[in-house]
């Protein structure tokens, strides 16, 4: 293979899907260092984010015709290629999940029985389970996903209550976890994370940080 120059291979790297990137790390030892910088990693975001992908979810799984969004020749439009992926978590029979945050191509999931929560990432298929914190009697209403720019990581932010309203209980959890596995290059982009509070919630308090 001819010698193409670095800033030729770097162009040409920057513009190829994630998963190839993780496989050409172990095939040229000078293209694993240069991968894994943050510099590579913010220029192959801003790339990507030229061409968006939509992740559509539905309930039931087929209630979409996948066929009908593929490309239309005679309606003199090009569309996009169609990718079906499956849930990352092998959930309990009948509990389904719900996308209840993103953030910079990260997805953070919550299923049905709010025993299960996980940060997942479309484009490798990677996914971790997060520590949801003992709440067994009580019942999730809130859960969202950001960015922390002083701790350069994600962190999930969790809402519990319990049903009876008069009872005026609330509780705050704040999921901390590392998600460098997660998002190639480790370089992250600051997002907002917005929690809105009733006035009549009463009190709110913070009872746990899980590290």
């Amino acid at each position: 293979m001819p010698n193409l120059g670095e800033d030729i291979e770097t162009l040409i790297l920057l513009r190829l899907p994630v998963k190839s990137l993780l496989r050409f790390k172990c095939v040229c030892k000078r293209w694993s260092p240069l991968i894994s910088t943050p510099q590579f990693a913010m220029t192959h975001k801003q790339i990507a984010a030229s061409s968006p992908r939509i992740l559509l979810a539905t309930n039931p799984p087929q209630s979409v015709n996948c066929e009908s969004l593929r490309d239309d020749a005679r309606a003199g439009h090009e569309g996009m290629p169609l990718t079906q992926l499956q849930s990352p978590i092998e959930a309990p029979h009948g509990c389904r999940a719900h996308i209840v945050g993103y953030c910079n191509g990260l997805v953070c999931l919550e299923y049905d029985d709010h025993r299960i929560v996980a940060l997942w990432n479309p484009a490798t298929g990677e996914s971790r389970n997060i520590p949801n914190g003992s709440y067994r009697n009580h019942r999730a209403t809130i859960c969202g996903l950001g960015y922390d720019l002083s701790t350069d990581d994600y962190k999930i932010l969790r809402r519990c209550g319990i049903t009876e309203m008069h009872m005026g209980f609330r509780n705050i959890t704040c999921l901390m976890f590392s998600t460098q596995k997660l998002v190639p290059g480790g370089e992250l982009i600051t997002s907002m994370m917005t929690l809105r509070m009733a006035r009549e919630w009463g009190p709110l308090r913070m009872v746990s940080f899980i590290v």
